[in-house]
């Protein structure tokens, strides 16, 4: 049976595998998240490493010795050598302050982003910031923009899905704070919302670009309740509304910045936001 032996930084590990499974699928099952920006369709480069097959390695397949992961098929025996940190996606939490005895309600507000996810949880009663993570969004190993997850969205949709959810569980677990959240904001952009619920974000990118709801909606999520804030249209999203609102643009009078909807022409200023 061939094997595929892996070089990182933390060491080298080696994993058997039967027919010709795709190395990226193969790095995926084995807990090897890459990032694959372009959605794998081999034309940015940027998950490129050495690539070394018992056969001997085609100069003409390589690019200053590498080979694209994306595109590399398994036959034989291969090496496979990750010494880049920049090719590896970061699951684990940037920054977090430790509660320890915390026992009140809390409510958790999630900014699901195209690159980063960041959770904060606040105590229920006062507002009080009690813990923040943060993760790269694991639909990075999928495609690194919106186009082509809204793509892959067809095929992996409901996958998709579970990844991102997963994720924020992961965080918020590690807050200690889980059992303690009884509410959830969830925002983002539009195509994030509508992967994060379980929508197919088809016509997010198709012309016209509708977007099927602009949510403003409410579910159940993790055994609470979770609300998504509206969006603007299908790429101005409640990312955008939250990021107004937090600025305070919307509490003034006078001149602020402003937004156009291109699906109905409305003009959204920071005091029209306030009213969505």
């Amino acid at each position: 049976m061939p094997i595929l032996t892996i070089y990182t930084d933390q060491g080298k590990r080696e994993i058997r595998f039967d027919g010709e499974p795709a190395l990226r699928e193969l790095l995926d099952q084995s807990g090897v998240r890459m990032n694959f920006p372009c959605g794998g369709r081999g034309i940015c480069g940027k998950c490129r490493a050495e690539i070394i097959t018992e056969s001997g390695t085609d100069p003409t397949t390589t690019v200053c010795g590498t080979r694209r992961i994306c595109k590399e098929i398994l036959r034989e025996n291969t090496e496979i050598h990750l010494k880049r940190e920049e090719n590896t996606i970061a699951l684990g939490h940037v920054k977090a302050i430790p509660v320890h005895s915390f026992t009140g309600k809390a409510f958790a507000a999630a900014d699901i982003g195209t690159t980063t996810i960041v959770l904060n949880i606040y105590d229920g009663n006062d507002g009080k910031l009690l813990a923040s993570e943060s993760s790269d969004n694991p639909q990075i190993t999928v495609s690194g923009d919106v186009a082509g997850r809204i793509t892959a969205a067809g095929s992996r949709g409901k996958e998709m899905t579970e990844m991102i959810r997963q994720t924020v569980c992961t965080l918020a677990d590690q807050t200690h704070l889980r059992e303690n959240i009884e509410q959830w904001i969830i925002t983002g952009n539009t195509t994030m919302l509508y992967l994060f619920s379980g929508r197919n974000p088809a016509s997010l990118g198709t012309f016209p670009f509708h977007a099927d709801t602009l949510f403003d909606t409410e579910e159940t999520f993790d055994g609470g309740k979770a609300y998504y804030p509206p969006c603007i249209h299908a790429y101005a999203g409640a990312d955008t509304v939250c990021a107004v609102l937090a600025s305070g643009i919307s509490e003034s009078d006078g001149p602020s910045c402003c937004a156009i909807s291109a699906q109905t022409g409305k003009l959204f200023s920071g005091r029209m936001v306030k009213d969505l």
